[in-house]
């Protein structure tokens, strides 16, 4: 963690950590809804991640999740669990339980699949090694749902990627600022809408920070969601 830190953090901001530790801002009712989400996706085999508006869909995706949790805890208690799987067992949730209790001393993103899974793959291991114990090679089936559900998913969210891509390079072109350092404004770091506006233009022009200060749109070289979304339209997928 030192070297980490010594030459590659400070390379970059020497004052990250003073920055960043007590930056949390969120507060227990708002983490906990957050863990139950993250969970209930993480343990979904389907699908990992609900949708972000709402609906009777996420009832039906927490409810996979909350049901694969049950599972796992009926089936360790009904048939015990060895050494080995207790060592699995202590790291997932040690993981689980360390991420989610750092989140009121250090910001970082709502937990999710890609936060926890990690730590929910040991106690993964340790349910499919329970259900093979039972249905033997039928527990197969469970993996290849989950595989022929992430490729629909992956068919249906398919965007336009180049034609975006492309649109974002003519604007940048246009407005003089293709190799030059740009600064985008964002009134809020969850707004996922404009961080991937962002990241679209980053791909064209490396050179971008984000700002948060209002007075930076007064700068020529500072772009907003809505000047950028006047000038070229982005292929959306209301699946993605």
């Amino acid at each position: 963690m030192i070297p980490y830190q010594i030459f590659f953090i400070n390379y970059f901001n020497q004052n990250y950590l003073d920055q960043s530790v007590g930056s949390a801002t969120k507060d227990t009712y708002i983490l906990f809804p957050e863990l139950f989400n993250g969970l209930t996706t993480s343990f979904n085999p389907f699908i990992h991640i609900a949708n972000p508006a709402g609906g009777s869909i996420n009832i039906f995706i927490y409810g996979i999740g909350a049901a694969t949790i049950f599972a796992l805890i009926f089936l360790c208690f009904k048939f015990g669990i060895s050494v080995f799987e207790k060592f699995l067992i202590t790291i997932g949730i040690s993981g689980i339980l360390l991420t989610y209790f750092i989140q009121y001393i250090y910001w970082v993103d709502a937990l999710d699949f890609r936060l926890l899974c990690p730590f929910t793959f040991p106690l993964w291991l340790v349910l499919f090694k329970k259900m093979f114990a039972l249905f033997s090679l039928k527990t197969y089936a469970i993996a290849f749902l989950s595989l022929a559900s992430g490729l629909l998913f992956t068919m249906l969210s398919k965007g336009n990627y180049l034609k975006n891509r492309k649109g974002a390079e003519e604007f940048l072109t246009s407005e003089g600022l293709k190799d030059k350092p740009i600064l985008f404004y964002v009134k809020d770091v969850e707004n996922l809408e404009e961080i991937q506006l962002a990241e679209l233009l980053s791909t064209v022009s490396p050179d971008i920070d984000l700002t948060f200060k209002a007075k930076d749109t007064l700068k020529k070289n500072t772009l907003t969601p809505h000047k950028v979304l006047q000038k070229f339209k982005i292929d959306r997928n209301k699946y993605q």
